[in-house]
């Protein structure tokens, strides 16, 4: 059995053939699992905007504050496990391959449950911290966030699994599971909202019963693929120590997403204490902006794995050069999407508002943010580069100490230009990491590969 999954995995690994047309094979489905995923969102927005009302809007972007905390501890195992059995997969290590993915399943298991218990029970000091006042709003928020506990291990160790698989190079069997689920969910979100009117209630019950659906099915995959994880037994006694190896790699970004997540907390409360009806209009917004970091997260998903495979090889020119090539595609992505959001953003939020200053204010919030899409996705597929070394501190730290600054760049900017102040503090703290993390992650390739080409022939290379 052992030699049988090695001429398994002989034929995963990303080592050998043409870097670019390799490198696009397991972008595409990750790509289009992102796009999908943003479908997902702009139509589920329009299904609480349009049938349940504006507040509903902004109630459920207060609950998405909650939910991304539970997306920051998933992170734990997520991470970690895709780079290992990524790197593992490099370096044939069929044994190591099973072990992680089996610990990093029942881990999320686990921190799922967790969480599902800490919403149960604090989720209205999640919501007070928001700063939400209107007492409608705060119920929409609220009622949202008690159906979703349901999901969480479901979520948990769907976005696991899918990361185990990732990091194999078979992009192509989350994408399938993943459109599944989404397209359940939409399908049950007509249903739930249009037909029986369950509120935004029913917006949440649509999700957790999808995700429920996709976790089952990607577990049933996995099992079924004998020679690539024989012996996957959730519940196998495995070295301690391997677990600290994925929460090792983890950690950095989970720590990070927490405190991402609590700066947005504080951003929403300025805004809420601003203009609370500017909290849908970001949330509606951040479905627009989905375009670029989730096109950008597919291929820095699918770099993290080209990067992981070929590092465990120690094939380091491989490295260099499929950084160059997403390097350049992602330019050209943030480029056309901030064209879009700067000179269309009217036209993008009438779709969803009829009210004029409704849009007006969304119209405002995508123009700025449109001047640093570029940077924006820079810096997400700098970090796959990052998870795929193992080296997930730096990319956690730049983001920390950029992100934390839009605190006091938002209240001192919206003393003197208002809510606009608000958006620049995003927009310009998105510039400043871009720009860094693709400077730090060519030095620490300089380092990791004892000094084997140099920076500037990968930039000359991108542009």
């Amino acid at each position: 059995m052992k030699n049988l999954s090695n001429d398994i995995l002989e034929k995963n690994v990303i080592l050998n053939g043409n870097i670019a047309r390799g490198l696009i094979k397991i972008s595409i489905p990750l790509i289009a699992t992102s796009l999908f995923s943003i479908f997902y969102s702009l139509i589920d927005s329009y299904f609480v905007s349009k049938f349940i009302g504006d507040k509903a809007v902004s109630g459920v972007a207060g609950a998405i504050f909650a939910i991304m905390f539970g997306a920051a501890l998933m992170n734990l195992t997520s991470v970690g496990a895709q780079s290992l059995v990524a790197q593992s997969v490099g370096r044939k290590d069929l044994e190591s391959v099973q072990k992680y993915s089996r610990i990093a399943v029942r881990a999320s298991l686990t921190l799922g449950l967790i969480y599902s218990i800490i919403i149960l029970f604090f989720s209205d000091v999640f919501l007070s911290l928001i700063g939400i006042k209107d007492t409608e709003i705060f119920s929409y928020s609220n009622n949202y966030l008690k159906v979703s506990l349901i999901a969480y291990p479901f979520w948990y160790s769907l976005s696991t699994m899918s990361s185990i698989v990732n990091g194999t190079g078979k992009t192509k069997i989350p994408f399938l599971i993943n459109s599944f689920g989404l397209s359940l969910n939409i399908i049950l979100d007509y249903i739930f909202i249009v037909v029986f009117d369950f509120g935004v209630e029913g917006i949440s019950a649509a999700t957790v019963i999808s995700q429920m659906a996709s976790s089952v099915i990607i577990f049933v995959y996995i099992k079924s693929q004998k020679d690539l994880f024989y012996g996957f037994i959730i519940f196998k006694k495995d070295k301690f120590s391997m677990l600290i190896d994925i929460f090792k790699i983890g950690a950095p970004s989970f720590i990070n997403r927490i405190l991402f997540t609590s700066i947005s907390m504080a951003i929403a409360s300025k805004i809420s204490e601003l203009n609370e009806i500017a909290l849908g209009v970001q949330r509606i917004g951040i479905g627009f902006e989905a375009f670029s970091w989730n096109i950008s997260l597919g291929v820095s998903n699918a770099l993290a794995t080209y990067v992981g495979q070929n590092y465990g090889a120690k094939k380091y020119d491989r490295i260099k050069k499929s950084y160059s090539y997403a390097l350049s595609f992602i330019i050209m992505l943030g480029s056309l999407i901030s064209i879009i959001f700067i000179f269309f953003g009217e036209n993008l939020y009438s779709l969803y508002y009829d009210n004029p200053e409704t849009i007006i204010l969304g119209k405002d919030y995508i123009k700025i943010l449109g001047y640093s899409q570029i940077f924006m996705c820079m810096e997400i597929l700098t970090v796959g580069g990052f998870n795929g070394l193992g080296r997930t501190l730096p990319p956690s730290i730049v983001s920390f100490v950029f992100t934390f600054m839009r605190i006091p760049g938002a209240y001192l900017l919206s003393e003197i230009i208002g809510l606009d102040g608000v958006w620049w503090s995003i927009s310009m703290s998105s510039v400043f990491k871009g720009v860094i993390l693709v400077a730090y992650f060519l030095y620490t390739l300089k380092l990791v590969t004892n000094d084997y080409y140099s920076s500037s022939e990968i930039v000359s290379e991108a542009l």
